[in-house]
């Protein structure tokens, strides 16, 4: 909403960020926007914005909607992060949990 006008919708749900992140870009192009303050309304850092942003100068919009999802596999084997997801259950802090597991 800017000013009381809906300018663009998407769903944080949805596995494709390819409408908010052609928003974020096309917001970032008006003059009087703060970039920080964008990138906040939105939930991420300005740091993503700006490779948003590089991303869109390079190789254009379209290319906003083909982005994977950051993040990388886990370094945890199935069996430890089963029994870490327990423990958490079950009330242990981190700290608790951690100590029970550097003896796995």
């Amino acid at each position: 909403m800017v000013g009381g006008t809906l300018i663009g919708q998407y769903w944080t749900e949805d596995s494709e960020l390819g409408p908010r992140n052609v928003l974020m870009v096309a917001l970032s192009k008006e003059p009087r926007i703060r970039l920080g303050a964008l990138a906040a309304a939105f939930s991420v850092s300005g740091e993503h914005l700006r490779r948003l942003r590089r991303t869109a100068e390079r190789e254009g919009m379209q290319s906003l909607f083909t982005q994977a999802r950051g993040g990388s596999e886990s370094k945890l084997r199935p069996r430890v992060r089963a029994r870490l997801e327990a423990m958490f259950a079950d009330g242990y802090t981190a700290s608790e949990a951690y100590r029970a597991i550097q003896r796995y």
